[in-house]
């Protein structure tokens, strides 16, 4: 949310909920019976634009307060009434980790979070992975997130701003999730869901789960370059920053295999999933490729359009899958037809501008899953009629990179080291988190069900 539509000071909660949300009878609380929970504040002051602190003490704290004054039911949870700050970098694990040793059996741990993407994934990772690689069992975990990160993917995924019922401009904005932990008698829809995660092995033995994004190539190399260019020209801020990495990146192509475990494909003439098998190995080039858990990126990049509550085709609430979306350009005729023909870097630079109109769709409403490459005037060719995004929903993948591939040819200013390029075949991105998968890695994904662990939606 942006720093104007947080109160300068605490607000009076009686009468903010009064004029924003009149729909919610607090009253009722008393007659709805909930289970014994102990609820854990956990705050990024760093996250997003650093707006946490002034949201919690101006905005949710004074509801919170008001909301426990006020039921007088409220023996089933237990507050303390402190918040749990992160301290620096990955410190949400640690209060993850400490969560988990002192659960108790019978009782739910509810985590009100505030922060972005990387603070859910340090907390969930700290809570639920052991050091052994196994994934902690027997934890009931509801979260709570109030949206205070950069992108805030997973709070936008479960509430739409293209829903009526979610208005991101309303002073309410910030408090959907929170409003439907306090308040689950004022609709029907208002529960905990199960959270889809991801379990990442790395080359090393090391695993990762995720609640957002695995991927590789553009997406990945992004962050790694827009990392450099935060030191190399401070004065690009926020977005700009990323908008001159991807220029910088976008003729860059990524080869390798992508094993697909019991994939169905979309298909855009009849909007539907095509089952594809036990496995379907999928080779590149690659000029795009992520794995997604949730709709959105941000707000508005609507990347995975298909896994939006909202969509038809989402997947079935405790399913455990992830949705998968390429591009790769050698299925565009022109593009296919330069490289057999020696003229890899033209074909490089040609190709970007349909990755650009491909960008603009994905901000376009996710109209990107069924842009096709029929508009192109290639009749008899066997480029007319295909999809320009490849859409997977499965059960896992292996992602296995060539790392002896070659980088485009680029001017002087924008020339990279040998040693840079085979850094980026090898790069993959886990919830904004960059890991190198080294000489001949593979990153291995599965998706798994909620694993005990709920959110507020």
């Amino acid at each position: 949310m942006s720093s104007e539509q947080i109160p300068t000071e605490p607000v009076d909660a009686p009468s903010f909920l009064a004029q924003h949300a009149p729909h919610i009878d607090l009253t009722r609380l008393t007659k709805t019976p909930r289970p014994h929970s102990h609820l854990t504040v956990i705050l990024n002051p760093s996250a997003g634009s650093r707006h946490a602190p002034q949201l919690w003490t101006n905005l949710v704290q004074p509801i919170l307060s008001y909301f426990l004054s006020s039921a007088r039911n409220t023996s089933w949870l237990d507050w303390s009434g402190e918040v749990e700050g992160t301290r620096d970098a990955r410190d949400g694990e640690r209060i993850g980790r400490e969560i988990a040793r002192q659960a108790k059996e019978g009782r739910k741990e509810v985590l009100l979070v505030f922060g972005g993407d990387g603070t859910v994934h340090e907390v969930i990772n700290g809570l639920l992975m052991r050091e052994d690689g196994s994934v902690r069992e027997g934890i009931e975990v509801e979260l709570v997130l109030i949206p205070t990160g950069t992108a805030n993917a997973l709070y936008y995924h479960l509430f739409p701003p293209e829903s009526a019922s979610y208005p991101p401009s309303s002073p309410l904005s910030p408090l959907y999730s929170l409003l439907s932990f306090l308040c689950p008698a004022h609709s029907s829809t208002s529960s905990p869901h199960p959270l889809p995660l991801a379990l990442n092995a790395l080359p090393t033995g090391k695993k990762v789960l995720t609640t957002v994004v695995s991927s590789t190539a553009l997406h990945a190399c992004l962050l790694h370059t827009a990392e450099r260019l935060r030191h190399e020209r401070p004065e690009l801020e926020g977005t700009e920053r990323f908008k001159v990495a991807a220029r910088e990146e976008a003729g860059r192509w990524w080869d390798g295999r992508l094993i697909l475990h019991h994939p169905r494909r979309y298909d855009p003439s009849t909007k539907s999933w095509v089952e594809q098998g036990e496995e379907e190995v999928v080779r590149g080039p690659f000029s795009y490729l992520v794995s997604s858990l949730v709709s959105r990126f941000e707000q508005t990049f609507l990347v995975a359009p298909f896994r939006s509550p909202l969509s038809p085709l989402a997947p079935v609430p405790g399913e455990a899958s992830i949705d998968v979306i390429a591009i790769r350009p050698l299925r565009r005729r022109a593009t296919r037809a330069l490289v057999e023909t020696g003229k890899e870097d033209q074909a490089r630079e040609g190709f970007v501008g349909r990755l650009w109109e491909v960008t603009g769709e994905i901000y376009d409403g996710g109209r990107h899953v069924d842009a096709m490459y029929d508009d192109e005037g290639e009749e008899g060719s066997e480029g007319k009629g295909k999809s320009v995004v490849e859409v997977w929903r499965c059960e896992g993948f292996e992602w296995v990179p060539d790392t002896q591939q070659s980088s485009p040819a680029t001017d002087a200013s924008q020339e990279s080291s040998d040693s840079d390029s085979a850094l980026k075949a090898r790069l993959v991105c886990l919830d904004g988190s960059l890991h190198d998968l080294g000489p001949n890695g593979t990153l291995r994904v599965e998706a798994l069900a909620g694993r005990g662990v709920r959110v507020w939606a």
